[in-house]
């Protein structure tokens, strides 16, 4: 798992905090964070408690105020903050089973709905709706 900041917002409640690149996102409020689903979600409150791990090995936690459902301003390497896994069903209705021979190769990889890919529907269904 790759919680490790790579970069924070300037100006973001996580820049007033003191947070800095390379630290390790562990916990908000108690809850491990493992992918950008959790992070969202656990980090929309307005009072966030905040575990990290610094380049050291040192632990330290803080407490950050924000407005409800401003983004903490935490950016990580990827949105998985994990590896991709492939599924492991072999559902007959399957369309990466069905695809043709001779298709680009990212194609033939069955994600296991990869977190975060709802985001991207919620955002299109939203857009359309406005």
């Amino acid at each position: 798992m790759s919680t490790i900041i790579t970069s924070v917002d300037r100006h973001s409640p996580a820049e007033h905090a003191g947070i800095h690149v390379g630290e390790q996102l562990l916990t908000i409020n108690g809850h491990p964070i493992v992918d950008v689903l959790d992070y969202r979600f656990y980090g929309y409150d307005p009072v966030s408690h905040i575990q990290l791990k610094t380049p050291d090995g040192q632990e330290r936690s803080l407490t950050l105020r924000k407005a409800e459902g401003q983004d903490l301003g935490l950016n990580f390497d990827t949105y998985l903050m994990d590896e991709m896994r492939s599924c492991a069903n072999h559902c007959v209705f399957c369309f990466v089973d069905q695809m043709p021979p001779g298709m680009r190769q990212t194609l033939y990889f069955k994600d296991d709905d990869v977190p975060g890919s709802c985001t991207c529907f919620i955002g299109i269904s939203n857009a359309m709706n406005s």
